[in-house]
């Protein structure tokens, strides 16, 4: 067990400076998400065909529509159904099931596009809502009987966010808080959806790389950081309450140089 962990150890450090191999990508992305300690077990094939029975019709309106638009014909629109039926659809026997939402047909189009089977996807999206965006920062200390750990809630990374941004740009931070811009609404844009909507399915990839290698929530925090003042001077200009929503909803990384960037900043802003 040792030795397995340096040799993941080791694969981090390198794969923080090369890149993770697409060949490798599913195996490193379920290790340093700890899948396979997740208490929910992944479902069977016959699962998702059943799952794709159930869902409601507009559920199954929007699957046709992302299996043409955006998957490409990569994956069924019977594929997409099935997996969305398993995540929504309650059914018992302590699987989890999460609220159908745009953001959650965003979370499963990435691994989806990578041509991950969909036992696997299934697995990655309750961990990814697990760890990431369902629960808040907690840290851990000793009851005061000694006996125990007990579990203290911090602040929701929608507020390390904001302190952030107080901290590292103070002028951009003032210029949101005069405009009342609230953290959850400065969040919204990309923290439930993991960046896939400022880079799309196929360039958030290497985002999700650097967030799964860092094992650290936090990180997403350090990428909104990052993309806000990559765009403060805009932002800045910007004088409408309204016109300033808009912007920040519409705050987007389109190639891939611009998601590089946005890693390399983050990576720097939080050594």
């Amino acid at each position: 067990m040792i030795a397995a962990d340096a040799v993941w150890e080791a694969r981090c450090l390198e794969y923080q400076v090369s890149g993770i191999p697409a060949e490798k990508r599913l195996e490193a992305w379920q290790h340093f998400l700890s899948v396979d300690s997740a208490v929910v077990s992944p479902p069977r094939p016959e699962d998702f065909v059943a799952a794709a029975v159930n869902v409601h019709s507009i559920v199954r309106d929007d699957c046709e529509r992302l299996t043409s638009e955006v998957l490409g014909g990569v994956r069924t629109q019977q594929e997409l159904c099935g997996l969305l039926g398993m995540l929504c659809v309650p059914s018992g026997g302590g699987r989890p099931t999460f609220p159908y939402s745009s953001e959650l047909r965003d979370l499963v189009t990435p691994p989806l596009l990578l041509g991950f089977p969909l036992p696997a996807v299934y697995m990655l999206v309750v961990v990814v809502q697990q760890k990431f965006l369902l629960k808040p920062l907690s840290l851990h200390a000793e009851d005061p009987s000694g006996t125990q750990c007990v579990t203290q809630p911090t602040q929701p990374l929608c507020t390390i966010l904001r302190l952030l941004l107080q901290y590292h740009d103070p002028a951009l931070c003032l210029h949101l808080d005069t405009h009342r811009v609230a953290p959850a609404v400065l969040w919204a844009p990309w923290g439930p959806r993991l960046f896939v909507g400022q880079a799309g399915p196929a360039l958030v990839v290497p985002i999700w790389d650097h967030l799964f290698l860092g094992r650290d929530p936090s990180q997403s925090c350090f990428l909104g950081l990052a993309l806000l003042t990559s765009h403060r001077e805009s932002l800045l200009a910007i004088s409408d309450p309204e016109a300033l929503l808009s912007a920040l909803q519409g705050l987007r990384l389109p190639d891939g140089a611009a998601v590089t960037a946005c890693i390399d900043l983050a990576g720097f802003l939080f050594r």
